[in-house]
């Protein structure tokens, strides 16, 4: 079949509808390219929050709620690529979206980045540690808990801006208590729960 044949044929199913236009589908990053962010962003500019938000508005079956979460997307987004100082994290829960940011910082200048759609209902939580710092102290906690007996859990609460570490085994409970520094032992919950932890 001649190339002008294949152009009539793409043509002809084009005007009757036969082929319709998909967005394109982003390739799952490496992990460890996700670990670096600023990396991330750079080689990866499609699709951004503001390519999705436009993306979800193009078409009449979107909901308020894709376009809430396409909006917060927007907003941690702007954060992170303007470095905003002390910033750590966008999040929600049942009471709504939030932005975790360590002092001192402006609000106005914090929730410019946000749209007006969602400006009011954002949280503003003044946190201990920005970003970076925040995972210092998880590197931190994870080498200095490492070969306790039985398992681990650990995860960080935005609402609380507290640790919460669970454990299987209660002789873990005094050696944590031993090993955690003083400088991190005020935010971190410890408690032990009986039977298997799920470990992800």
């Amino acid at each position: 079949m001649s190339l002008r044949n294949v152009l009539l044929i793409a043509s002809a199913l084009s005007i009757a509808g036969g082929c319709t236009a998909k967005r394109p589908a982003a390739a799952a990053p490496p992990v460890a390219q996700v670990a670096d962010t600023e990396r991330f962003l750079a080689e990866n500019p499609f699709p951004t929050p503001e390519g999705d938000l436009v993306y979800v508005r193009r078409y009449a079956s979107y909901t308020a709620e894709q376009e809430r979460l396409a909006l917060l997307a927007q907003f941690a987004y702007r954060l992170e690529r303007t470095r905003f100082a002390g910033y750590q994290m966008v999040w929600q829960d049942q009471r709504g979206p939030a932005v975790n940011v360590r002092p001192p910082f402006d609000k106005a200048a914090l929730l410019a980045n946000a749209s007006p759609e969602i400006r009011s209902s954002i949280a503003v939580h003044p946190v201990r540690f920005d970003k970076a710092e925040l995972e210092e102290a998880r590197t931190r906690l994870t080498g200095l808990l490492a070969g306790l007996p039985g398992q681990m859990v650990m995860d960080y609460a935005p609402s609380t801006d507290r640790f919460r570490i669970t454990l299987d085994d209660p002789r873990a409970y005094e050696l944590v208590e031993q090993r955690l520094p003083p400088d991190l032992a005020g935010m971190i919950d410890v408690s032990v729960v009986k039977g298997p932890l799920l470990v992800f």
